[in-house]
């Protein structure tokens, strides 16, 4: 906790002859929460009254009002007196205040932020201002210190002790104060030395402490929530939609002025339910589709042939195809594709072109059954600029291998109790489905 401020760049300083309203000067550089002070010693006891402000002491020559700026004071107010009075004044911008409500006071005052007292001082050189024990206890306190009765002209030789940036002004009347920042639970500030005697009606001494402000806390000072990203593992015939999700609280950082406290009720934010999409594929992995009549289907792979009579056909896919309301057309050297979905994310990736080379259209289950189509189609796949193959177009590849690689993708291990390998290596550039 910090002591409160007084910006003596801000200061604003003044007097006047003897009138019942007098111009003061606002302290320069005002924001909102600031405390506005003016010590005002007049030449007698009079009420003093000003817009806005609260009276805290108003006995004899002692004269003190505040203020909690709004941050819109600028420029000068009236002040104005019960009876005509010479005064001097000093207006103080003080940062780092309690705030709260100020409470009037006549010879005491006990605020939220400030305390003060006063005591007479009857003809004396050396006004003592009073002992104040402030409500609130120990804390890092500013006290100042402000003496009022003497003749215009008094000046002041020594300030109490330990107290600092003393002032004095006494062209129309005599006023004089110094400040001491302070951590106890009460002070008694020690007394001026003047060098005429304090009058025996007017001459008053006070003491004043004003309250630091409240630490500017917020509850939680600074907050982030992030749910860690959720990425479902999903074993396919399904493709899980999304397939990650993540949820973020942009970071609340509260912004809180000196003598404002800030405590949030505590916040928490539940995720209760993730529904992902759930869509079911023809084959774990991989999608098919009939580039040449614009659709996917869902198509049944049983045999993937090698034959040695016809070697252009390293590998020919035999498939069938399930026309459940008679709405699908496939037709001799229709395009194609087997494609291998990544992720939902990302565009699938090819592993077996081909052109149909034969076509069997029947039925299925009796009459009133889905209409089945059986096809063969040659592999083209080096062709495309999708593919996945990666092996250099200068290496001879074997066609036993060729296959082993294209049933990988369907996670299918290759054996040779149904297939019979061929021994020949297959150039690079003798067949279109090698790479």
């Amino acid at each position: 906790m910090a002591n409160p401020v007084v910006q003596d760049a801000d200061t604003k300083t003044g007097g006047g002859a003897s009138a019942g309203t007098h111009t003061l000067t606002y302290p320069t550089n005002l924001a909102a929460g600031d405390l506005i002070l003016f010590t005002i010693a007049s030449g007698g006891a009079s009420t003093v009254s000003a817009p806005g402000f609260t009276v805290i002491l108003n006995t004899q020559s002692c004269n003190v009002i505040a203020k909690i700026a709004n941050g819109t004071e600028t420029g000068t107010f009236t002040l104005t007196l019960g009876t005509n009075r010479t005064i001097e004044w000093r207006g103080l911008r003080i940062t780092n205040f309690w705030g709260g409500t100020l409470n009037a006071g006549t010879t005491t005052n006990s605020s939220d932020g400030i305390e003060a007292d006063q005591v007479a001082q009857t003809s004396t050189t050396t006004p003592n201002p009073p002992s104040v024990t402030p409500s609130w206890g120990s804390a890092d306190d500013l006290v100042i210190a402000f003496v009022s009765g003497a003749a215009a002209g008094t000046t002041v030789s020594a300030y109490p002790t330990n107290y600092t940036n003393g002032s004095t002004d006494n062209t129309n009347t005599f006023r004089a104060s110094a400040r001491r920042n302070v951590t106890a639970a009460s002070e008694d500030p020690g007394a001026f030395t003047i060098s005429a005697a304090t009058n025996a009606t007017t001459g008053k001494a006070a003491t004043i402490v004003i309250r630091p402000g409240q630490s500017a806390t917020a509850t939680p000072g600074v907050a982030a929530l992030s749910l860690t990203t959720f990425a479902p593992v999903a074993r396919m015939p399904q493709l899980v939609t999304p397939p990650t999700k993540a949820l973020t609280l942009t970071t609340f950082a509260p912004v809180a002025a000196l003598g404002v406290r800030i405590v949030p009720p505590t916040t928490a934010l539940v995720l209760t339910r993730f529904a992902p999409t759930v869509t079911a594929t023809s084959h774990p992995g991989f999608v098919f589709t009939d580039v040449t009549r614009g659709v996917s289907f869902a198509l049944h792979y049983s045999t993937l042939t090698l034959s040695d009579q016809r070697p252009c056909q390293l590998a020919t896919l035999n498939g069938s195809l399930d026309d459940r309301d008679s709405s699908i057309t496939i037709g001799d050297e229709d395009e194609i594709r087997l494609q291998h979905v990544v992720d939902e994310g990302n565009a699938p990736v090819t592993i077996f072109a081909g052109d149909i080379t034969k076509r069997v259209r029947g039925d299925h289950g009796g009459s009133q059954g889905p209409r089945v189509y059986r096809f063969t189609a040659q592999d083209f796949t080096a062709r495309l600029a999708d593919n996945v193959v990666t092996s250099s177009r200068d290496v001879t590849e074997s066609v036993t291998a060729r296959v082993a690689w294209i049933m990988g993708w369907s996670n299918r291990g290759l054996t040779t109790s149904h297939v019979q390998s061929i021994s020949t290596q297959v150039g690079p550039f003798d067949y279109t489905g090698m790479s």
